[in-house]
Order: structure tokens, then sequence, then C-alpha cells
């Protein structure tokens, strides 16, 4: 059995350096047969814009599988529900 990874960043791919090469590794590591799955961790005020923007390929522009994305709220002290109720649904080993 494979060990199910999660790579996650904030914002989303194609808006910042991290993100992008975040996606990047993702991608890399779903063509080498691993159970990669990648969290966009997105700021609910930036999430218009984001869908303005990106349309339907918001957070995955390579149209990959196993990408999801969690809306947090400002400010971003305490607990975040959306972000543990995805990372729970996914279930990552790593």
């Amino acid at each position: 059995m494979k060990a199910r990874v999660l790579v996650c960043c904030f914002e989303v791919p194609t808006q910042g350096g991290s993100a992008t090469s975040a996606y990047a590794l993702f991608a890399k590591m779903q063509r080498d047969g691993l159970d990669a799955h990648y969290l966009n961790v997105v700021e609910r005020t930036t999430v218009p814009y984001y869908q303005w923007t990106y349309g339907a390929a918001l957070g995955n522009p390579a149209g990959l599988r196993d990408v999801h994305t969690a809306v947090v709220e400002h400010p971003f002290a305490g607990r975040q529900a959306a972000l543990e109720e995805t990372i729970a649904r996914i279930a990552p080993d790593v």
C-alpha cells in the first residue's frame, strides 16, 4: 500500500512562485505513480478575483486529479474548519 502524500500551499498555482512550484512537484509525484493530492489554501476575500481570473481552472491549471481547495477566513489565528475538514477527507499519511 502506498502512502498518501498531501502537498499544500497558500494561494493558487500561476499566482505565486511557491504555489506554482508546489503544484509542479505534485504533478511530478503523480506522474511517478505516487498517491499524491494537492491542496490550495485560499483566503475567502481573494476567491472572487481567482474565479474571475481562472474560471474552471481555478487552482488546477493542468486539470489534474486529486486537487482540492480550502477557503480560509481572516484572521488566520485559530482553527480553520474548512481546512481541517478538507485534510481529514483527504486523509494523508504524509
